[in-house]
């Protein structure tokens, strides 16, 4: 005999119940075993704390660059060329001058604006001094003057007049803006069903712009005249972008999402900046058109600012002209002192057919460029009467010294205006005439490290 047992239908109830707490435990199954996935990775990346664990590793240092790097390494390349040392320049105070604060991460703009002025006059070539931190320097000055320093075993090292090196030029300035939301804006995107169970698809984006500026001024360290002045801004974007999903597996609920965030270096900024203040400084002491610098995309930017009333280059341009004159003469060995005198007996026998040619004798100096500064502080009181005078620095041998010296000769003049120049500058100045040679006057050291001349020195 057969009996019948009634199957449950698919339709029946009992079976709708049995199918959906077959899948809650199948979801409740996947997400405990992605639970303990998880907690075992963590129980190996927590484990071995005894032993040396080896830091996170990015890329190698690299050097900082910036769109201007490229052209101040121009300006070195056309200063190497010249037949004059490029100038002295000295960095000041370059501060944040914003007082943009953030109450978690500190100061939001870079307090080393000066350190990045001293890599970019150093990447124009020119000649850096020491002026914003003499710390050190004060210390073994100091030590030097309390007889604490040698130089070696048996030399105590002394402080001599003069060893320091006098700056040509300096900067200074500030940074003095920062606006951090000139424009921003959001765009969200959202898509989703009705009931509660239904999945969602979400997508978002927003911007920000905001930027820093800074002031620089060029300044000439003899005389305190501004040369020129430089304020320039840089803007920088922010992004971020976002993307998610989620979705009810069941009663599960998987939930993914994904983004995105990027930001300009705001100091990098600061750095681009500086970059192009000191690009434009030096590329003017030299009188170098801006856009020979630049590439053919580059030029095309417009890179070059427009000459401001401020620049006074030619002024600086005007006392270069008189330091590296080719009248001025710095001889260096002895073939070439045999040279000059050649050179200036040539032009003596020139100027002694006329019965007036004299010259303003200046000196004596242990160092051309002493003689050259001498010049030009005369040239900077008197510009009127000196600017447009010839000059010539001249070598000369000292009898009873160490070393020969240096003398300044201005010319060819007449007596009168010889005279008048000595009235001048005063000092250790005097008329002499063209066919005197002074190369081969005999010279005596005095006691105390003067100089004057003995009784068959020059004379007129």
């Amino acid at each position: 005999m057969f009996s019948l047992v009634a199957r449950p239908s698919a339709h029946h109830p009992s079976t709708k119940v049995r199918s959906r707490k077959t899948r809650e435990a199948s979801g409740f199954k996947k997400v405990a075993a992605a639970a303990a996935a998880l907690l075992v990775l963590q129980g190996c990346s927590t484990s071995g704390f005894d032993q040396h664990v080896l830091p996170v590793k990015g890329p190698d240092s690299t050097i900082s660059k910036t769109d201007y790097t490229s052209a101040l390494r121009c300006v070195a390349d056309h200063a190497a060329q010249q037949s004059f040392p490029a100038p002295r320049i000295a960095v000041g105070h370059i501060s944040d001058l914003t007082g943009a604060n953030d109450a978690f991460n500190g100061r939001r703009i870079t307090q080393g604006a000066t350190l990045m002025a001293m890599t970019a006059v150093s990447d124009a070539g020119m000649r850096l001094v020491e002026r914003f931190d003499l710390g050190v320097l004060q210390v073994e000055l100091d030590y030097a003057n309390a007889g604490l320093i040698r130089d070696s075993e048996q030399t105590l090292r002394t402080v001599q007049q003069g060893q320091l090196q006098g700056a040509d030029l300096y900067i200074v300035g500030g940074i003095t803006e920062f606006n951090p939301n000139i424009q921003s804006g959001a765009t969200d995107f959202f898509v989703g069903g009705s009931s509660s169970s239904s999945g969602a698809l979400a997508l978002g984006q927003n911007y920000q712009v905001f930027d820093v500026g800074i002031d620089l001024r060029l300044v000439d360290a003899r005389s305190s005249e501004v040369l020129a002045v430089r304020s320039f801004k840089k803007q920088l974007v922010g992004y971020e972008k976002e993307a998610g999903v989620f979705d009810f597996i069941g009663s599960v609920l998987i939930d993914v999402g994904t983004g995105r965030r990027a930001l300009e270096p705001v100091q990098s900024a600061v750095r681009a900046t500086i970059d192009r203040a000191v690009f434009e400084f030096t590329a003017g002491l030299y009188n170098l058109p801006p856009h020979q610098c630049f590439s053919k995309v580059e030029r095309a930017l417009d890179h070059a600012s427009p000459k401001r009333g401020t620049d006074r280059f030619e002024n600086y341009h005007q006392r270069a002209a008189l330091m590296n004159s080719k009248a001025a003469v710095a001889v260096t060995g002895v073939a070439e002192q045999e040279a000059v005198r050649a050179t200036l007996a040539k032009n003596f026998s020139v100027y002694s057919t006329g019965a007036d040619r004299y010259f303003a004798k200046i000196g004596f100096y242990e160092t051309a460029d002493l003689a050259l500064s001498v010049w030009q502080s005369h040239v900077r009181k008197f510009p009127q009467q000196l600017g447009n005078a010839e000059f010539e620095v001249i070598r000369t041998p000292v009898r009873d010294a160490q070393q020969d010296l240096y003398i300044l000769r201005i010319g060819p003049l007449n007596q009168n205006s010889a005279y008048s120049i000595c009235s001048l500058v005063e000092g250790n100045c005097s008329s002499i005439s063209a066919n005197t040679s002074v190369l081969t006057q005999p010279y005596q050291r005095q006691p105390g490290g003067s100089l004057a001349l003995r009784r068959s020195a020059l004379t007129r």
